[in-house]
Order: C-alpha cells, then sequence, then structure tokens
C-alpha cells in the first residue's frame, strides 16, 4: 500500500512530537499539582496554561505514551498496531479536547443565565490551554488516520 507509506512518513514525525508535548504536559502538570499541595504557588510552571490538575495529567500522559509508541511500532513494520497506537492516542487527545471545549461552552452559558459579566479574555483562555491546542491538531490527524484505516486493504504485507 504505497499511499499507506506516504502517509506513514508524513504524519509520524507529527505524532510523535505531539506525542512528546503531551508527555510533558503531563510532567507538568504533575509538578504544577504537588507545588499546589505545599500551596506555593509561585513556583508552578505556566498554571494559566497547564493547570495542576490530576485529570490533565492521567490524560496527557496516557496520550503522549500512545502517540510516542508510534515510531516504534512503524520501524518494526507493525501496521496494525501503528494504527492501534495512533487512533487510541489521537481518540484520547480529541475526547479531552472536546470535553474542555464543552466545559467553556457550558460556563459561558453559565455566566449568561445568571446575568454575570464575563470576559473575552478568559474565554480565549480556557480555549488555549495547552493540552487543547494539542487537540485541536490531534482532531485533523484522528479524522486522517480514520479514513486512512477505512481505506486499507487488510494485509499482513504492508
Amino acid at each position: 500500500m504505497p499511499g499507506g507509506r506516504v502517509l506513514f512518513k508524513t504524519t509520524i514525525p507529527l505524532l510523535t512530537v505531539i506525542g512528546v508535548a503531551y508527555l510533558a504536559v503531563g510532567f507538568i502538570a504533575l509538578y504544577n499539582w504537588a507545588i499546589g499541595l505545599t500551596g506555593n504557588n509561585k513556583l508552578m510552571l505556566w498554571p494559566q496554561y497547564i493547570p495542576g490538575d490530576l485529570g490533565v495529567m492521567l490524560v496527557s500522559l496516557a496520550s503522549g505514551l500512545a502517540l510516542s509508541a508510534v515510531p516504534y511500532y512503524y520501524r518494526q513494520g507493525r501496521i496494525i498496531e501503528v494504527y492501534a497506537t495512533a487512533l487510541c492516542g489521537l481518540g484520547l487527545a480529541v475526547a479531552a479536547t472536546a470535553i474542555q471545549v464543552l466545559a467553556t461552552i457550558a460556563t459561558l452559558l453559565d455566566t449568561i443565565i445568571i446575568g454575570e459579566e464575563i470576559s473575552s479574555q478568559d474565554l480565549v483562555l480556557q480555549l488555549s490551554k495547552i493540552d487543547t491546542v494539542l487537540g485541536y491538531v490531534s482532531a485533523i490527524l484522528l479524522i486522517t488516520y480514520i479514513t486512512a484505516y477505512k481505506q486499507r486493504q487488510l494485509s499482513y504485507k504492508e
């Protein structure tokens, strides 16, 4: 499947970079959480973009590990595992982004219903957290990999 090889050669470096970025976000979220427990919030790293939240840490590390495994399986020629790890990692990343966007919309609607003011800066900040931005890119790659998976021939000679 020559088209598949072109897909892999163009997307696997991007998946690797996104995977490493998710791993970094996960470890920074864990660090921020631990620092938050001490009460010394001045030592947190980019708390407005990477919250000290164990949920963010768990999703980021899981997505990062899955996406970082893609080049390993590709080098071994295990194409089914490439699709599996890419789809799992990207799916988890997109799901986390969807939850973040829905939570932002819910916050916006809540403030409208209550009649409070909300600044556009708060909305932009919620939609520009690093895990959300990585999720936007992951959504494009997820669509690409789903389409490629549907079109591929089931063959072990890829």
